[in-house]
């Protein structure tokens, strides 16, 4: 999935010489034969491209405020980025994001030339995390998260003194993960779905939103995230703050991003 942000569904909107200044703000999968040609992926985790379509240059203008746009060529994230884009589909500029204080933005993107100035607006989503395997440990305690599989266990998710991988996998859409045992077959869901307190559990998979969870930046938290269930908006939470081995992972209202406890604080590691 990478870092990458893709544009979300919705009514396409053609922009033609005659209506080059008109202003507009959709959301749109792609629109290759607009005056400003844009295509992308539906869902997440893509990116688009834009293509000058007329006779003049254009002077590109992106902007965004809780994502990060990353500068064609360079790469480097900036909020504000320029570039110009000759006309033509030989010329075709790929634009990609980053998450910052958030993983979705209204991205505004502008275009002027010659008798042309045009203004878009597109909503980016942007996961952080790529598929593969990680440690997931809980700022608080510096424990990890992990699961109580023994004879004594109650085969539930659970704070332990020791190294677990989960495999963050993305959901078809791109837009969320399940977070899967690394060698047991399950995925982590609250059990009791949308009751704050919930123990969370491993279930096999069944492709519902208590399955799917959202993994977003904390603002002024650097490489830490809140770890938020798509069914039940709640978060994962090591139960009333413990820092001891053995205590439950359950799923509780998110507290903000300044907590006296930060139980709900991610620190999340690729293996």
């Amino acid at each position: 999935m990478g870092s990458g942000g893709a544009l979300l569904a919705g009514q396409t909107l053609g922009l033609t010489k005659s209506t080059a200044n008109r202003r507009a703000s959709v959301d749109v999968v792609s629109d290759a034969d607009a005056l400003l040609g844009i295509e992308g992926t539906s869902g997440c985790g893509g990116g688009f491209s834009l293509t000058n379509n007329g006779q003049d240059q254009f002077v590109v203008e992106i902007e965004t405020d809780a994502i990060d746009v990353l500068q064609p060529r360079t790469g480097r994230r900036r909020k504000r980025v320029q570039f110009p884009l000759p006309p033509g589909p030989g010329n075709t500029v790929d634009v990609q994001f980053a998450p910052a204080s958030d993983t979705a933005d209204e991205v505004r993107i502008s275009a002027t030339g010659p008798g042309t100035e045009i203004d878009l607006t597109r909503r980016v989503t942007t996961p952080p995390l790529s598929e593969g395997q990680y440690r997931l440990s809980p700022v608080h305690s510096g424990l990890y998260l992990g699961y109580d599989s023994g004879w004594w266990g109650d085969g539930r998710v659970e704070q332990v003194g020791y190294s677990i991988s989960w495999i963050l996998t993305p959901t078809d859409d791109g837009c969320a993960y399940t977070i899967e045992h690394y060698w047991r077959d399950g995925v982590i869901t609250p059990e009791n779905r949308d009751s704050s307190g919930s123990p969370l559990i491993l279930e096999p998979p069944d492709g519902t939103a208590y399955q799917r969870w959202n993994v977003v930046p904390i603002p002024n938290a650097p490489d830490r995230y809140r770890i938020e269930n798509e069914g039940s908006g709640y978060v994962i939470d090591i139960d009333g703050g413990d820092t001891e081995s053995g205590a439950a992972a359950i799923q509780w209202p998110w507290k903000g991003s300044n907590p006296s406890v930060k139980n709900q604080f991610w620190k999340i590691a690729q293996v």
